[in-house]
């Protein structure tokens, strides 16, 4: 195909900007045009001759090769950003993509905690089970029957040791424990749940983890660009935000001339 276009470029048309087949034509922007459609634009464009609006993957594909071909003047070629700007959205993107993976697996661990350690789940109510003292709770006490079995001053002192100090947070803790009553004593029920416990509580740790690590990774990608300091100003604009707006925006303003195309890039 590129010996077949030696005297200039190819246009291809395709309704994405992320993916394998797009980061794959993106190596080749020396003799391909790449032209990403926004969905909406396809969607509307199909029903201009299709009413049922039925998604076809060939009538699709006919539908860009036509557009592409009557309209190209009003449609712009993908102009790649720089190097950072698109490292930070990737780390953005993929950072909140974990967050949500761990957002599934501490509401799977609530559910399994409240069929047979409920109290568990009370205790760390207002931090969340994915916090570190909740996992580090759980990894020593796994049911209340162990629960129970420690000594009073013990669990007073693993509080303190993970700061949470308010005496009032304490006691109140504590008579919730003293309070707990059993679900079962089934063990049938018990060690199976205790298991997955254990499994979900280590992949929390790994999110946790990993999650650190690519804040890490943005704030440091984010600093190194020199229109960071734009993006911090912004009000409202924290650590995770700014960051993620930059990634959006970007510093060549000219690739997205109107505000309507900042809709798609969301998605």
């Amino acid at each position: 195909m590129r010996s077949a276009c030696a005297e200039g470029k190819i246009a291809i048309a395709l309704e994405q900007r992320r993916g394998a087949l797009f980061y794959q034509l993106c190596t080749h922007l020396n003799w391909i045009d790449l032209y990403p459609i926004n969905p909406h634009s396809l969607s509307s464009f199909r029903l201009t001759f299709f009413s049922s609006r039925a998604k076809d993957d060939p009538k699709d594909g006919q539908l860009l090769e036509e557009l592409l071909r009557t309209h190209c003047d009003r449609l712009r070629p993908y102009q790649p950003a720089l190097t950072t700007e698109r490292q930070l959205d990737l780390y953005c993107r993929q950072r909140r993509s974990l967050l949500g993976l761990a957002t599934k697996t501490e509401l799977k661990l609530i559910s399994t905690l409240k069929q047979y350690f409920p109290v568990a789940v009370d205790l760390f109510e207002a931090v969340g089970m994915k916090s570190d003292i909740a996992l580090n709770f759980l990894s020593r006490w796994q049911t209340l029957h162990e629960l129970r079995g420690a000594k009073t001053h013990t669990v007073r002192s693993f509080f303190y040791a993970h700061n949470s100090r308010s005496q009032t947070l304490i006691e109140k803790r504590l008579q919730q424990i003293g309070a707990a009553d059993k679900v079962t004593d089934d063990p049938a029920l018990i060690e199976p749940m205790v298991l997955m416990t254990k499994c979900l509580v280590d992949q929390l740790r790994q999110f946790n983890q990993t999650i650190n690590e690519f804040d890490r990774k943005i704030k440091g990608v984010f600093k190194s660009h020199p229109d960071h300091f734009l993006f911090e100003a912004l009000p409202g604009a924290g650590e995770k935000l700014a960051p993620r707006l930059l990634s959006l925006f970007g510093s060549d303003r000219s690739r997205w001339p109107d505000a309507a195309d900042y809709r798609w890039l969301i998605v």
